[in-house]
């Protein structure tokens, strides 16, 4: 399971932080464990980077993606791992546009190294930009925040839900300390 950890500090003495986990791997639990309940594949007649991978990442990850394997994923999972996925989404976006109403103009500035060994290529990412209440400040977020976690690896419900937690709590710490200067907050996101 991918682990990160991420730190923010900002105008107005603000500062946090706390360890975190991929969620997809939470949504991914009902097939795991169906794939405990079927018939394990056979290790030593599969070719030696196909046994690795099998043994690594599970016999689903290498039926699928290395044999080419038609695995069903069951509706009621995808429909589960849509609606966490969504609502992440909307608590991502619903806390990009209250911290920029109550402290724009925001400039954040984002550090993302990836989990050194795990991801092909990990490499760290720095994106520097200002958010404005008049401009669509969800959306910018996303043009300008998600290659950089995506060039580190890093771009996952996990990381996004713990970006929207710093940027609630930095919200409701700038609202009861009025800061009349922009305000800034930088964000570090590293795997472990």
């Amino acid at each position: 399971m991918p682990y990160f950890r991420i730190f923010a500090a900002g105008t107005v003495d603000f500062h946090t932080s706390h360890n975190g986990m991929d969620i997809g791997d939470i949504f991914a639990l009902q097939e795991a464990l169906n794939n405990l309940a079927s018939p394990p594949l056979t290790l030593p007649d599969l070719p030696g980077f196909a046994r690795d991978q099998a043994l690594a990442r599970g016999t689903s990850y290498a039926s699928q993606e290395i044999l080419g394997g038609d695995i069903t994923i069951p509706a009621g999972q995808q429909a589960l791992t849509a609606m966490g996925a969504l609502h992440i989404y909307h608590v991502l976006r619903d806390s990009i546009e209250i911290t920029v109403a109550s402290s724009s103009p925001l400039e954040i500035g984002l550090y993302v190294r990836g989990v050194p060994g795990l991801v092909v290529d990990a490499t760290s990412a720095y994106k520097n930009f200002v958010l404005n209440a008049h401009d669509r400040p969800a959306q910018e977020f996303g043009r300008k925040a998600f290659p950089a976690l995506e060039r580190a690896g890093m771009n996952c419900l996990g990381v996004l839900a713990a970006i929207a937690g710093v940027l609630a709590r930095y919200s409701s710490h700038v609202r009861r300390r009025p800061s009349d200067r922009l305000c800034r907050l930088h964000i570090q996101i590293f795997g472990l």
